[in-house]
């Protein structure tokens, strides 16, 4: 990865600039093939949709000799779901900068979570559909507190996405900071996400 990485903190609202190299393995180990993902399905209060509405959260978790530090939840804008059933193996092949070094996490400690699009996305991209992104955000936080009680659970977004998972996360409790690898990112770097 070249270029820059931004961290913004929600608690400290600030920016720093960081070098890639800090953040993200020049070359990630693959995911652990023996350490299958494991899906969780939420059934979420109907905003636009007259449907049932069903998010997924793929968890990545660390081999059963390594203490638990923190939960880092990967949260997608995209336009629709990619987790269409139980089986999270094809993250296992993505290209994805968080869910690549998912085993690199797991080795320090950290339970790596893919929070996938809600099935009322219909096409539209996260800022599209603000009201439902901010409900599945509070929903995928309540999972991972019920599921690690007293762990801290971090966001980490990159992509098109991330302004408006940022919009988002300035009104939502339960999120120790927030790591933006994201060259969207740029364009809003000044805006007051307190």
């Amino acid at each position: 990865m070249t270029g820059c990485v931004f961290f913004a903190a929600l608690t400290g609202v600030r920016a720093q600039e960081v070098k890639a190299a800090d953040v993200i393995q020049d070359n990630p180990a693959q995911v652990n093939q023996s350490t299958p993902w494991v899906v969780s399905t939420i059934n979420e209060q109907t905003i636009s949709d007259s449907k049932p509405v069903t998010l997924k959260i793929a968890l990545h978790l660390p081999p059963a000799e390594i203490a638990v530090k923190s939960v880092l939840l990967n949260i997608s804008a995209f336009v629709h779901p990619e987790i269409t059933g139980d089986d999270a193996s094809f993250l296992s092949k993505s290209r994805h900068p968080w869910i690549r070094n998912a085993d690199y996490l797991n080795q320090q400690g950290i339970v790596f979570g893919q929070v996938d699009t809600s099935s009322d996305a219909n096409e539209r991209v996260g800022i599209q559909r603000p009201a439902e992104l901010k409900r599945d955000i509070v929903q995928a936080i309540k999972l991972m507190q019920a599921k690690f009680p007293q762990l801290p659970i971090d966001v980490g977004i990159f992509g098109q996405g991330a302004v408006a998972i940022l919009d988002a996360l300035k009104q939502v409790d339960g999120v120790r900071k927030v790591i933006a690898v994201s060259g969207s990112y740029l364009p809003a770097r000044t805006a007051n996400w307190s």
